[in-house]
Formats: C-alpha cells, structure tokens, sequence
C-alpha cells in the first residue's frame, strides 16, 4: 500500500468514527417541550386541515424562502421525503430563523424514519415525533452545543453521510 492509499484509507476511518460519533447524538425529540404558543397552535392547525397535495402557488412560495430551501436541499441531502409543509412549519414557526435548529429537527426526523423504516415524513409522523410539544429557542440551542463532535456538527456527519461502496 502506497502513502497515499495509506492516507485515504486513514481518512475513511476517521470518516466512520465521527459518523458513528454523530449517530449517538441525542434527537431533538428526546429533549425537554414546551407548549405551542397561539401563534405556532394556529398555524399547526391551519397546515394539518390543508389538503395532501399542497397548492402549487403555495410550493411556489415556499420554495422562494432561503431557509425552506436549506431544509429542502438537506432532506434530499440524506434521501428524505419529508412533506413541504411540516418544512414549512418547521422554518416558519420553530427555528426562530436559525439555519441550525433547521438541522437538529431533520436530524430528529431523519432518526424517526430510519427507526420507523419510513419512506416518507407526513404531519401524522410529526404527531407522533412530538406528541407534547416542541423544544424552545434554549434548549434547542443547548442540543446545537452537545451535539458538536471534534469541531464538527454532528447532525451535519448524520445528514450528509453516504456510504461509498467497499465500506
């Protein structure tokens, strides 16, 4: 073996070692909830009496905002079909416009359809991820520290980690 097939082979395990690190992470369901506030009750309510199919005008908009398309672009990242509305209310109502906390509730959603051998995340999946409520801006941003691993994110390792064939 050559230095730089020594090199590349080192660099795989170091690859392996963080994601089994990252794989330890807590999901955000797992820490302590608080209730919806009337705002994020209404707009819950609203979304789970919308119809399956969301409207294209409505897809359209969606699509436009920055971090909608962040979560979009993460899912398909980690091969998830997650339905835009619950991206939607994700963005809109719990990540206070933090591109992290985005992160940690794919994280927790990636973690639940893999658990629940999914295909696809709907408003019922969210339900049942969060039957008590959601995680506040604090203790989503104390998830965001324990999750770092040797100067790296953990969920990051998690979402973006595709196995290369010979692993």
């Amino acid at each position: 073996m050559n230095k730089s097939d020594k090199i590349t082979q080192e660099l795989k395990e170091e690859q392996k070692q963080h994601f089994k690190l990252a794989l330890a992470i807590k999901p955000l369901n797992t820490y302590p909830v608080q209730g919806m506030t009337q705002e994020q009750t209404q707009l819950f309510l609203q979304f789970s009496a919308m119809p399956e199919e969301v409207p294209e005008e409505l897809l359209t908009i969606l699509k436009s905002v920055r971090l909608f398309q962040l979560a979009h672009t993460r899912c398909a990242v980690a091969s998830m079909v997650v339905h835009p509305l619950v991206l939607a209310f994700i963005v809109d109502c719990l990540s206070d416009g933090n591109p992290g906390i985005v992160t940690l509730y794919i994280h927790a959603i990636q973690m639940y359809m893999s658990k629940n051998n999914l295909s696809e995340f709907t408003w019922e999946c969210m339900y049942k991820l969060f039957p008590m409520g959601f995680p506040s801006r604090e203790t989503c941003e104390l998830a965001w520290r324990d999750q770092k691993i040797d100067g790296h994110n953990g969920v990051d390792i998690v979402l973006g980690y595709k196995p290369t064939s010979g692993n």
